[in-house]
């Protein structure tokens, strides 16, 4: 994943910070699936709804126990696919497109 694209990289960066111990709940909308495995590396509900994510959220307190795990894989999978800096990656894409 490039870090220029438009996925909610706040939530990102936040599963991959080194500190990240628990498991991630969100909703399965825009990308998230790609980095949140449900009952992997996280929960997921299917969309924005109060029943559905109180699932979630459900689900997640019923495995507390391996939120730490939990955290460390969607960690590791967050870094294995953030690569470079998103200006360079940016005037990169620029530089092609505008070039004969």
């Amino acid at each position: 994943m490039q870090l220029c694209m438009g996925l909610g990289l706040a939530g990102i960066f936040t599963m991959g910070s080194v500190k990240r111990i628990r498991a991630v709940v969100a909703t399965a909308t825009a990308g998230i699936p790609e980095f949140v495995e449900d009952g992997a590396s996280g929960f997921l509900a299917p969309f924005a709804d109060a029943s559905l994510f109180d699932s979630a959220l459900e689900r997640a307190w019923n495995q507390r126990h391996i939120w730490q795990e939990m955290g460390a894989q969607a960690h590791a999978k967050i870094i294995a696919r953030l690569t470079g800096k998103p200006e360079v990656l940016f005037a990169q894409k620029l530089t092609q497109l505008i070039s004969p």
